[in-house]
């Protein structure tokens, strides 16, 4: 009896100890099983079981059919919190360390004449969208067209007229498909056209090759119930699931793979000229994708999906962002990559340039050029040209924090603002449209009579806290009377960001074939190219300013050692004839001294 009290109390004893200890035991092994890699290099093979976003598990037969929520189907597997912490999600987290400033989502609206830099990122330059009135829902409504998910499109709206906005659309959940799908159906299109349906939870579906989504959340009611939907009035968003959506057992096969190939993410991370000639045959690709890489191969990632940028400082909290550079690479052929051995670029150049400097975007030209991004401008969808979006301009060479001169992209900022003291904030924007298109409506054009006409409706409104100002142009124009009157600004400062791509080759960089004079004369576009300063006012006449002023060097000083070229080829002609009349001089002397010493010693002899 006595032993069997002890079995029981050893067995009650061991199973506390085991209920305590098995949260941290599953725990464990989640994460050991899930979301670490054993150090298998194959695929894994995605057949999961989809579920919506209330984590009900998705039936063919359901008498509503749901689409798959990507947050619950994809995290049974993986941990949704720790993918949303990565770089492409992670810009409304104000602990993220914003790192080097990256492209804005830039707020264009030709009829207020307005184009604005934005960014949740605390960038110097950039607005946080709530500065100029643009709450997360309007934000995703604008810009998530082009968005992978999450962020902003995931965040709680605190407007009264929004919670049940977002209650009808859904939130924009981490499309993992987006850049994961490795079907040729993935038809990122047909996602940015349910985005701009207000068709939030239905564009990760939507979007792939699974179903097909139809109807318009933008058109329901705020009292429309996704989830016991019924005619009602507008177009209501349904999802059809193909044929061959699901398996026999009720499971869905995924294509997913880790490196689905840059075709995924030319889709928001492309550049071309503002011009006619944008077919893909008539340009060169990058260098890197030529040779058969892949933009994940530097761009690396783990399950936190903390991107490297591949610039050294892009992410302090990344211990292996500094070995996924131009140099770790080229330095000593890292995985075959060509050494760069710049044999005779003196030392200097390393030390004031970037890398992106010689090797990246576009050659400079006597007159900056416009690009058009896929961010900025929309790009692949329906065949989109938009030549009347922001006016980016490219490359402008600028000293960047470190003391580095690269390239950029460029944007002038300009938008009707608020000034107290120094300080100068945004006006709401639908404040903005309310008042400036009854003026500017008959017209796409801006006149300085038209700006001081929009300044004196703004000073009589009470919404406007200070005195009504409109930068644009590198300047802050503000009414003084019955005039105008223009003042530089930090305010006005244009919004840079630096070129990664398309990266040149060895014998199409900057100075190749040992060509100083090309950045090196008194007339070169790298140093005294005209830098284009895009004003919204119509009858402005066109404006530069001089690529020095961006690059932190002193023209006098540049323009007379760029002379010094000139001459340069005088000088090595002497400096060879000096140095050859001193050998014949040396050798005339020394077979003097040896004639000398065979005498000598003839005549001891």
């Amino acid at each position: 009896m006595a032993k069997n009290k002890k079995k029981i109390t050893l067995i009650v004893i061991s199973a506390i100890i085991l209920l305590a200890f098995a949260p941290a035991v599953l725990s464990a092994a989640d994460e050991l099983i899930i979301d670490k890699s054993d150090g298998s290099r194959g695929e894994i093979v995605h057949l999961l079981e989809p579920f919506d976003e209330e984590g009900t598990k998705i039936s063919p037969d359901d008498e509503f059919l749901m689409p798959f929520s990507t947050k619950q189907t994809c995290g049974q597997c993986h941990e949704y919190a720790r993918v949303a912490s990565g770089w492409h999600f992670n810009a409304i987290n104000p602990e993220v360390t914003p790192g080097r400033a990256g492209e804005p989502w830039i707020y264009f609206d030709k009829t207020i004449h307005t184009q604005i830099p934005l960014s949740y990122r605390d960038w110097d330059g950039a607005w946080d969208p709530a500065d100029i009135g643009m709450s997360p829902m309007e934000f995703t409504k604008r810009f998530g067209i082009q968005s992978p998910g999450g962020g902003a499109g995931e965040m709680e709206s605190e407007i009264p007229e929004e919670i049940m906005r977002q209650y009808v659309s859904g939130k924009q959940e981490i499309n993992c498909l987006a850049c994961h799908n490795g079907h040729w159906g993935q038809d990122q299109k047909e996602y940015a056209l349910q985005i701009a349906r207000e068709n939030f939870r239905w564009a990760p579906a939507g979007a792939g090759e699974k179903s097909t989504v139809s109807g318009i959340a933008s058109t329901m009611p705020d009292t429309w119930d996704p989830f016991f939907p019924d005619s009602g009035t507008g177009s209501p968003p349904e999802i059809e699931y193909h044929d061959d959506a699901f398996t026999p057992d009720g499971k869905m096969l995924f294509d997913i793979k880790a490196d689905a190939g840059a075709q995924r993410c030319y889709f928001c991370h492309s550049t071309a000229l503002m011009n006619e000639d944008t077919e893909k045959w008539m340009t060169e690709s990058d260098v890197h994708m030529a040779s058969g890489l892949s933009c994940v191969d530097c761009h690396r990632n783990g399950v936190d999906h903390n991107i490297i940028r591949g610039n050294e400082d892009g992410h302090p909290e990344n211990p292996v962002s500094s070995q996924y550079t131009c140099v770790s690479c080229h330095e000593d052929g890292r995985l075959g990559a060509p050494i760069a051995e710049h044999k005779g670029l003196p030392a200097v150049h390393f030390d004031r340039l970037s890398c992106t400097a010689c090797h990246s975007g576009l050659k400079p030209e006597k007159t900056t050029q416009r690009v058009k991004t896929s961010r900025i401008h929309q790009l692949g969808l329906l065949h989109n040209d938009n030549r009347e979006g922001a006016a980016v301009i490219s490359p402008v060479f600028a000293e960047n924090k470190d003391g580095k001169i690269e390239p950029c992209n460029m944007v002038w900022p300009s938008f009707w603002a608020a000034q107290t003291g120094e300080n100068v904030t945004p006006i709401d924007i639908e404040l903005v449209k309310t008042i400036v298109r009854p003026i500017t409506e008959d017209t796409d054009e801006l006149t300085e009579d038209m700006a001081a006409e929009i300044l004196s409706l703004f000073a009589g409104s009470d919404k406007v806290k200070g005195t009504p100002v409109f930068v644009t142009g590198g300047k802050l124009y503000k009414k003084e009377g019955e005039k105008l009157i223009s003042s530089e600004n930090q305010f006005a400062k244009p919004y840079l960001w630096a070129i990664g791509h398309d990266v040149r080759g060895e014998g199409d960089a900057l100075g190749a074939s040992a060509n100083c004079q090309e950045c090196h004369s008194t007339d070169s576009a790298f140093f005294f190219g005209d830098v284009e300063v895009t004003n919204a006012f119509s009858a402005a006449m066109p404006e530069f300013k001089k690529m020095f002023e961006f690059e932190n060097v002193d023209p006098a000083y540049t323009k007379i050692f760029a002379g010094s070229f000139i001459f340069r080829p005088w000088l090595k002609a002497v400096m060879i004839a000096a140095a050859t009349l001193a050998l014949m001089i040396i050798l005339l002397f020394g077979f003097k001294a040896l004639n000398r010493t065979v005498e000598f010693l003839g005549n001891e002899e």
